[in-house]
């Protein structure tokens, strides 16, 4: 891992340690300095400094004192000009030559490789002490410089005894996905195979068949290896997990945002063809973006707007729509002497005019959100004012806010505060959260208010927050940024928390009405079908923000990338193709083989089809009206193919393996 920073992160750590039998190796970093940086620095990793020709520090690599978090060195300095790189040098004739703890790292990770080659049963911890007691001790603060030969000493095991090991690709399947055993034993005449859960249950032999698992759960898988010497056993326990197949997949589609980097905080979906999102700066040089993007075609056509309110110093926390014309924006001040407040514009965001009898005008007004149940019947909130947090309704579209009285508000405690686009509406039911991990409730659209305590601190720092979201007035779910989930059946009043398996994502969270389908984002996607017990991954990309029109239909949001004067992605679309508008209910009888497939897939079918493949990162890469499609121009991996017959009005979603 040759990145790295001073901040760490418990999502991070977790991460890692899911991992026990990946040996997992960082650079420590160029900054001459002491101070931690990660990941090197995480528990389960071996953090690598640099050396120079003479054993000595390169003057470039951070150091330990106190805490030992860099656990070994290897050559990395300028000595002879640098290490040769995989970068072109500035003639574009040759590879350049560079230092850095970088370059010391891929010395490390390929002397780990050779380890695990002549002894695959070590594990982590075995190595980290094998190639740290074989180093050189160089008394250079950045642990032992690695000695290969005496590491590869090490790792030799003690006899010509046979030595189980073996990998599984996936690892994590879908069900009926086929998986397939790679077998890296040393020393092994005879090879005996156990799979629970799994079909064919058992082999003998090297290499195993694809196997198939046909139901959801973890599974263990055991090895046996002998020769003339004896017998060894290799078990790992739950080694294959299996979940739900997702009925959908997410479509990329392309903001038309011009800056590199930028994503969508929010996303307000109107219909199942209008949605507006708004935009912030990702790039990390704090820009602050008064920018949305908008679709009038279900996602087919974005367009991006600027933002006109006549402050450009004022923050968007989110937009409101009502239909491709009709939307509520919320500014709230980034600095002293600044006015923010509820904007409305008709024209589709051409123009927007502040709706002033939502005060927030004061030095201390501060608006966070607002929501409209339809044209003229709308809730805002801000920050406490007077002791009492600033809260309006509506009911002629924002022309004329009353302030709720404080007598129906319950009052904040100290320095309590809530946050930037963090509500929560379903029906006439209202939540919005605080700085102090409240969650403040109204049945009947802002009016009236109760408050509940959550299971967290706070909503919104750094250090602890979490997402809520319902599926109806009384169910909701909670997820934290360490990903524990809490359920409430009471509307918020009490919480508790549930054992979940699956992968849990904490940037976004939407529970989609009225069923018990809950979906999570952020550095992937997954969702839960049984309201936020068992999650199942969708896939390992980034995703922003996520709200859904309804089960088939939602949006999350994604990184901008530019490239020239080429802007693509920036946010995603699911589009769940278990149901199709055009689809009748009897069956769509339709043969395919082979599946998996090294080359084409051939389709048998009494009418004529058109078909659409998608990569499972939503793109669609083909489109034809043939029943004979050739993927060999294309990786390895689950193609998503949607296959329809118009005339009839039938559709049917396939996944295919290439292999």
């Amino acid at each position: 891992m040759s990145y790295g920073s001073q901040n760490s992160s418990n999502a991070m750590q977790e991460l890692i340690n899911s991992y026990p039998e990946v040996v997992f190796i960082a650079a420590a970093g160029n900054q001459s300095s002491a101070e931690q940086y990660f990941p090197a620095a995480y528990s389960n990793v071996i953090g690598v400094g640099s050396v120079d020709s003479n054993d000595l520090r390169s003057s470039f690599s951070n150091y330990n004192s106190g805490i030992p978090w860099i656990d070994i060195s290897a050559p990395g300095g300028y000595s002879y000009g640098g290490l040769l790189s995989t970068v072109y040098s500035a003639s574009l004739d040759g590879y350049a030559k560079f230092g850095g703890t970088s370059m010391a790292t891929p010395l490390a990770a390929g002397l780990v490789g050779l380890m695990i080659s002549v002894n695959p049963s070590l594990t982590p911890n075995q190595i980290q002490n094998c190639i740290t007691s074989s180093g050189v001790d160089i008394n250079q603060n950045i642990g032992p410089r690695i000695d290969a030969y005496q590491a590869i000493i090490c790792a030799l095991p003690n006899d010509n005894s046979p030595i189980p090991a073996f990998t599984a690709s996936p690892q994590v399947a879908y069900e009926n996905q086929p998986v397939l055993f790679t077998n890296n034993s040393v020393n092994a005449t005879n090879w005996s195979w156990t799979f629970e859960g799994g079909s064919p249950s058992s082999y003998v032999g090297e290499n195993p068949p694809e196997i198939y698992y046909s139901d959801v759960g973890n599974y263990n898988v055991s090895l046996t290896v002998t020769n003339e010497i004896g017998e060894e056993n290799l078990t790992k326990e739950n080694y294959i997990t299996v979940y739900y197949e997702p009925s959908g997949a997410w479509i990329l589609q392309n903001t038309s945002f011009e800056s590199q980097g930028t994503g969508i905080n929010y996303i307000s979906i109107a219909n199942e063809d209008v949605v507006w999102a708004t935009a912030f700066d990702g790039s990390g040089s704090g820009l602050n973006l008064q920018q949305f993007s908008k679709t009038n075609d279900g996602g087919q056509n974005w367009q991006s707007y600027s933002i006109d309110i006549g402050n450009t110093n004022l923050g968007i926390s989110m937009i409101h729509a009502y239909n491709e014309n009709i939307a509520w924006l919320v500014a709230y001040p980034r600095g002293a002497n600044q006015t923010g407040g509820i904007f409305k514009t008709t024209d589709g965001g051409e123009n927007w005019l502040r709706q002033n009898s939502a005060n927030y005008d004061t030095s201390s007004s501060f608006a966070n959100v607002v929501y409209f149940w339809d044209e003229n019947t709308g809730f805002a909130q801000g920050d406490p004012i007077n002791g009492e947090f600033e809260l309006y309704v509506t009911d002629d579209g924002g022309n004329n806010w009353q302030q709720v009285p404080g007598t129906n508000i319950p009052n904040p405690l100290g320095g309590e505060y809530g946050y930037t686009r963090q509500i929560e509406v379903v029906n006439d039911n209202v939540w919005f959260t605080t700085n102090r991990g409240r969650i403040f409730y109204s049945d009947d659209r802002g009016n009236s208010w109760v408050v509940y305590q959550s299971p967290i601190d706070d909503f919104g720092s750094s250090e602890t927050n979490g997402n809520i979201s319902f599926s109806n007035s009384q169910d909701g779910i909670l997820v934290d940024n360490n990903s524990n989930v809490y359920k409430t059946s009471n509307s918020g009043l009490t919480w508790s928390q549930v054992t979940t398996s699956g992968p849990v994502y904490t940037s976004g969270l939407c529970y989609i009405e009225g069923t018990n389908t809950v979906f999570s984002t952020g550095v992937g996607s997954s969702f839960s079908p049984d309201g936020g017990n068992t999650w199942t991954p969708i896939d390992n990309v980034v995703h922003l923000y996520v709200d859904f029109y309804d089960e088939n239909i939602g949006w999350s949001g994604a990184w901008t990338q530019v490239t020239g004067t080429i802007s693509t992605g920036g946010v995603w679309k699911w589009e769940d193709f278990s149901l199709d508008i055009d689809q009748l209910s009897e069956d769509f009888s339709l043969e395919y083989y082979p599946n998996p497939t090294n080359d084409f897939i051939n389709f048998i079918y009494n009418g004529d089809l058109s078909i659409k493949v998608y990569d499972m990162l939503g793109r669609e890469i083909i489109k034809t009206n043939d029943k004979f499609v050739d993927l060999r121009n294309y990786n390895a991996g689950i193609y998503l193919f949607k296959v329809l017959d118009h005339i009839n009005k039938k559709s049917k979603s396939i996944r295919i393996i290439k292999k």
